[in-house]
């Protein structure tokens, strides 16, 4: 993971304001900070040369976070989450 993806996350946390957020807002946030931690932890399973952790935690951390993991499956992820809650936000 290069500095600029956490100086991006530090970033995305400074700018966060609890008190005007919409739960959408949260979840946003929630995914930022899941993807970096994910990317953090893919790092740390290449170096270490873990493909059981690659495969089994990272492959998983990565689709319960969104859609763009690659892999197929129907599971509820992250970014399904914010577009139910943007949703019923809009009605």
């Amino acid at each position: 993971m290069n500095t600029a993806h956490l100086e991006d996350t530090r970033d995305e946390i400074e700018a966060f304001d609890d008190t005007r957020a919409t739960n959408a807002d949260r979840l946003r946030l929630a995914k930022v900070l899941l993807d970096a931690a994910i990317a953090l932890a893919e790092e740390v399973a290449y170096k270490t040369d873990d493909a059981e952790a690659r495969a089994y935690w990272v492959a998983k951390a990565k689709i319960m976070a969104g859609d763009g993991h690659g892999y197929l499956s129907r599971d509820f992820n992250l970014d399904q989450w914010i577009a139910r809650v943007e949703t019923d936000t809009e009605e």
